[in-house]
């Protein structure tokens, strides 16, 4: 199936948040301002060891996370090596699409991130502070359903991809818009027809709190087309 087909209508936002690093409170995204929005899905960002999970095999098996209580989104120490973030998805109904992006303290370097997805098409390098990438995978033979639904054998706290970050200090790793498109959200895997984009309303960040912190606020208020992506996946 070709790429064309799996990328949707990406709708125009202008997002606002606020959030404190490590703190148990989500954000939400203003849904009045941002086309169509899922209330339902929702992104976190789960913080282990680096090299202690991974995409899969026997020696880097996926995180297990059987409850949100289980997502580990604070961190009070740094490990050798940094810390592998890992972007969950839970709340889904059927998932074909996924796209985000990340941000954290320049200070912290590079990123080296993959995607966990088999056989899926990733568009975009999150590799730099402030950068976003969109994966998609056939949504036929391939849907992403939770193993709580009719018919599903996904886990329902999903995680698609991470990034693998070294911290030198205290700070925030923060969900952000994909900056090619302006925004962040999933597709589902209705029939071609009725599937859509829907951009996600509900995210949990992370922190590395060695010192008691207390991140800024986010606000992220630029307004962008969804052509960018569409074009890229061509």
């Amino acid at each position: 199936m070709k790429a064309t087909a799996i990328v949707l209508s990406i709708m125009v936002f202008l997002a606002a948040a606020q959030c404190w690093a490590g703190d148990s409170q989500h954000r939400v995204f203003d849904s009045t301002t941002r086309g169509h929005t899922n209330m339902s899905v929702k992104f976190a960002l789960h913080l282990e060891a680096h090299g202690v999970k991974g995409c899969g095999g026997k020696t880097s098996a996926l995180p297990v996370i059987g409850s949100f209580g289980a997502i580990t989104r604070t961190a009070t120490s740094i490990p050798a090596g940094g810390f592998d973030v890992f972007l969950v998805v839970f709340d889904y109904d059927s998932l074909s699409l996924v796209e985000y992006g990340l941000t954290w303290p320049s200070a912290w370097g590079v990123a080296s991130t993959k995607v966990c997805v088999a056989n899926a098409t990733p568009v975009g390098t999150l590799d730099n502070p402030g950068t976003g990438i969109a994966f998609a995978w056939d949504f036929a033979a391939a849907c992403k359903i939770p193993s709580d639904h009719p018919g599903g054998s996904t886990p329902p706290f999903f995680v698609p991809s991470y990034s693998w970050i070294e911290p030198t200090g205290d700070g925030e790793f923060v969900l952000m818009e994909n900056p090619a498109t302006g925004d962040y959200g999933v597709v589902d895997c209705a029939v071609e027809a009725w599937r859509e984009y829907t951009a996600v309303t509900y995210v949990y960040d992370a922190g590395v709190n060695v010192t008691p912190y207390e991140g800024p606020p986010r606000t992220a208020t630029e307004t962008t087309s969804w052509g960018a992506i569409k074009a890229l996946f061509k």
